[in-house]
């Protein structure tokens, strides 16, 4: 992995959720101009309070920007988001990477438009998660045209902490959803197994070393399930709907099972109607504790 410098640049972060304003917290602090464009433009203002330009369009954004990051929530949002009129007339001769969850065709299809109307199109897969992204210790990989490696790999280096390009585009979407695999799965085995030990009143100085030694992951939500505080989020609900959604067409496209898949993601709406939309993933385990609420 490429670990340098690159010097001052311009860089767009389109869409400013939590992982979206997490990254352009890293890229303030890396000493470039950050770029900012919402859709709800309110979401934007910690970053501004930051030091970050807040523009109206997507179109504005990408046209002042040396490199233009997407931080959506999945390939359909990015359509919506790049392949209008508006925003094609200003991708020539612009660099633009999307870190959506998408499936391989989404993202083949979007960057032969972009390279239709003169754009340079990449992807991406964040290998970390928001309090990462903050302190410039996530790792990217990357899947992008060779002669666009360079660029993209000094660009996201000089933020994080570190990318590599692991091939063409397409190729790190692959790569993200075997990550989202053990990750949804991961997440359901230590939400049924903290809520078994609940249901039989046993003590969590009792349940969390075991869980923690039979899921090497459960570190990162166990003490979350045990206080029921899904405040600090690392990964929302929404976007574990999202992720699964995505997860869901890939697995399909290869005429694997998705039963299992599609439980799992009907745990996930439950708690997003529920009320946990904008909570932590932990909170899934409120929907296992109470299902019929």
């Amino acid at each position: 992995m490429y670990s340098g410098r690159i010097n001052y640049m311009k860089i767009a972060i389109l869409g400013t959720g939590l992982m979206g304003s997490a990254m352009g917290e890293a890229i303030i602090n890396a000493g470039h101009q950050l770029i900012v464009y919402n859709r709800t433009p309110e979401r934007t203002k910690p970053l501004v309070e930051k030091g970050a330009k807040a523009v109206f369009t997507a179109a504005q954004a990408i046209s002042e920007a040396d490199a233009t990051i997407i931080v959506l929530l999945d390939g359909v949002a990015v359509k919506n988001l790049l392949l209008n009129e508006e925003t094609l007339a200003v991708v020539n001769n612009k660099k633009i990477i999307s870190a959506a969850s998408s499936t391989v065709d989404e993202i083949i299809e979007i960057a032969v438009v972009v390279a239709q109307h003169g754009g340079q199109f990449a992807e991406m897969s964040m290998q970390a998660y928001a309090n990462a992204l903050r302190t410039a210790t996530g790792t990217f990989v990357v899947g992008c045209n060779a002669e666009d490696e360079k660029f993209w790999v000094e660009t996201l280096s000089s933020f994080s902490g570190g990318a590599q390009r692991v091939g063409e585009i397409g190729d790190a979407t692959k790569i993200e959803s075997v990550a989202l695999v053990g990750s949804m799965i991961s997440m359901i085995n230590v939400g049924y197994s903290t809520a078994v030990a609940q249901k039989l009143g046993l003590a969590p100085e009792v349940y969390e070393p075991i869980i923690n030694m039979m899921v090497p992951s459960a570190a990162y939500v166990l003490p979350k399930m045990i206080t029921h505080d899904y405040n600090e989020i690392v990964g929302s609900i929404e976007s574990y709907v999202s992720g699964l959604t995505t997860l869901i067409d890939i697995v399909k496209s290869k005429g694997m099972p998705t039963e299992v898949l599609e439980e799992m993601k009907k745990l996930f709406e439950k708690a997003t109607t529920g009320g946990y939309a904008q909570k932590d993933r932990a909170a899934v385990l409120e929907v296992i504790l109470n299902p019929r609420n």
